[in-house]
This record gives C-alpha cells, structure tokens and sequence, in this order.
C-alpha cells in the first residue's frame, strides 16, 4: 500500500484545525514571546509581514516558533538562522513551484494551509542562549545550534502532554 504524502493536502478551512491544541490551553506558551503576526496574501500568494511585535527579534539567529492560526497551534519549528530567513522559506511553497518540484513539501503544506484558511498568523518566538564554554584563555560556541535542542524538546514535551504533534509538525 502506496503511503499518502499529507504535504500534498493542504488544510482547506479553519473547521479543520478544530482537533489542534489552542494557544491558550498549551502549557507552555509563556516560554514565547509575541514576535509577529502574518497576513496571507492570497493575490500574490504569500505571507506578508503585518505586526512586528519585536523587529530586531526577526533578524536575531537561533529560533524557535509556534505558529497559530485561528487561536490553535498550527506548527511547532526552529530555524538556525532568522525568522524572517525562515518566513522567505515559507513562501516558497507556491502551487507552481510544488509542481516542478522545486520546494520543500512542508514548505508547500503551510503556505498553502494558511492562505486557504484565509486567516491571520500569530507568531510566538522563543530565542534559546547559545551555549559557550572556555578553555585555556579562548571562548568558543557550542557546534550544534540552540534552536534545533531547543525545538526538539519542545516537540517532545508537546507530543508527551498532548498525545500528537500539531497538524503542521506531522505531514508526514
């Protein structure tokens, strides 16, 4: 039996997050940070930047995001560049470009989701420190990026307390 590929079946309509945890009830909002709010535009299909709650906090390095759309958790995810790097990644999920194959199939899910819902985003950020460590007089960085740790734990706290992952976390 042929495994159906849930990025190619974008949401459709807000009803359909109904099952999705609310922002409200998830307990571990207060570890975010209002950062943004994105308005799809659906004649240029894309997600345009509306509110910046923190600008400087959009092009700081090392995020992790809750995405929430209709005040339910629609995604969970980091990025080990900027928020606004990543918000470039989301609007490359453009019917056409899925067609040729040219994007990410997540990519495709959530743009696509979100301007089919036809609703606003609210985007909360967490910015985890960088961990740094000394020795023999130099100071380094840890190698591995923050916000990939940070964002797997925060995964697997939501998938322990909530018995699943938010709809855009499980296309797959």
């Amino acid at each position: 039996m042929a495994r159906v590929n849930k990025n190619e079946n974008p949401l459709r309509q807000a009803k359909q997050l109904a099952g999705e945890i609310s922002w409200v009830n998830y307990s571990q909002a207060h570890i975010f940070t209002h950062l943004c709010t994105l308005s799809p535009n659906r004649n240029q299909e894309r997600l345009d930047l509306k509110a910046i709650h923190a600008a400087a906090d959009m092009k700081r390095r090392g995020v992790v995001y809750v995405m929430v759309i209709h005040g339910r958790i629609l995604k969970i995810g980091q990025s080990i560049g900027t928020f606004e790097s990543r918000l470039g990644s989301y609007n490359t999920g453009k019917v056409a470009y899925r067609s040729r194959g040219t994007n990410s199939g997540a990519n495709f899910f959530i743009l696509q989701s979100i301007l089919n819902i036809n609703k606003e985003v609210e985007v909360y950020a967490f910015f985890p420190p960088q961990q740094k460590w000394q020795m023999l007089g130099a100071t380094g960085k840890e190698a591995f990026p923050s916000a990939k740790v940070a964002e797997k734990i925060v995964i697997r706290h939501f998938r322990e307390n909530y018995g699943k992952l938010p709809i855009g976390n499980a296309q797959n």
